[in-house]
């Protein structure tokens, strides 16, 4: 078995100087961001009263119709609609036979999902007090922006890649941080969240989105895997995943929608109502 440990496999490390030196700023990125906020948390400092001020604008100037359009936005970002997403983009690698990327995008969004548990409970940070709907979790990260970017961008990584002409590039590179960035804002719009919380959430993600390319390169270049052509009637199963897929996510919708819960949010939307 090929191991990709021997002296002329340095010329990897040395192609892909790139991945270290990115993956190095985001951690470093990540580190100064987390200690700025614990400094901030314990002497209830500038930062804490930004992310106040932040989060009481926002509820203050809500509208329920950008109410209703950032939480369709939102819903994107939940757990249970990523885990339904993941479990067709798994299958559908399967019959393809994509096993090289299936494995780098379970890394990227397992390792973001494991940092990302962790820190909650580390921190234990209390969702703002102007929270628009109910959420069980702890606020710091964003687990929102960080799944969004480390699955949506990773995604986006692999459309890119593949991609041979410009402008599909070019468009998929903006409908990429278009997502993610519409699923950042909503946290914020929505009060889920305060914006250091979605700020390191866009960090986290974006590293283990980073690892998960490094990792795809890593087994193409050791040749691990497989290169057999697809299974049989691989485009209809494909298609039937698919709308299966989008009907299970929209009962899903209807069957289980966020729940307001908070009387001062409620005050607020009363308020902006009336504007």
């Amino acid at each position: 078995m090929k191991f990709c440990l021997k002296k002329d496999n340095l010329n990897f490390y040395q192609s892909d100087k790139r991945f270290f030196f990115i993956i190095t700023l985001l951690l470093s990125s990540i580190s100064i961001l987390i200690a700025l906020f614990i400094l901030a948390y314990l002497n209830n400092g500038l930062l804490v009263h930004f992310d106040f001020s932040i989060a009481k604008f926002m509820a203050e100037h809500r509208t329920k119709s950008l109410i209703n359009f950032f939480t369709w936005i939102t819903y994107l970002g939940r757990a249970t609609e990523v885990t339904i997403l993941l479990i067709a983009i798994s299958i559908i690698s399967i019959l393809y036979r994509y096993y090289k990327e299936l494995i780098s995008l379970w890394i990227s969004v397992g390792g973001a999902m494991s940092i990302l548990a962790i820190l909650k409970l580390i921190f234990h940070r209390s969702r703002p007090e102007f929270a628009y709907y109910f959420e069980p979790t702890y606020s710091f990260p964003s687990g929102h922006a960080t799944i969004s970017m480390a699955l949506y961008g990773f995604l986006g990584y692999l459309l890119i890649k593949n991609s041979t002409k410009l402008w599909k590039r070019i468009s998929l590179f903006f409908i990429t941080i278009t997502i993610v960035s519409l699923i950042s804002f909503s946290r914020i719009y929505l009060t889920e969240h305060y914006l250091s919380d979605v700020l390191t959430g866009l960090l986290l993600g974006s590293f283990w989105a980073v690892v998960g390319a490094f990792i795809l390169k890593w087994l193409k270049y050791c040749n691990i895997g497989t290169n057999k052509p697809p299974f049989a009637y691989t485009k209809v199963l494909t298609l039937f995943i698919t709308l299966l897929s989008i009907a299970i996510i929209l009962y899903h919708l209807t069957t289980h929608p966020y729940r307001v819960y908070n009387p001062i949010s409620k005050t607020f939307l009363s308020i902006t109502k009336k504007v």
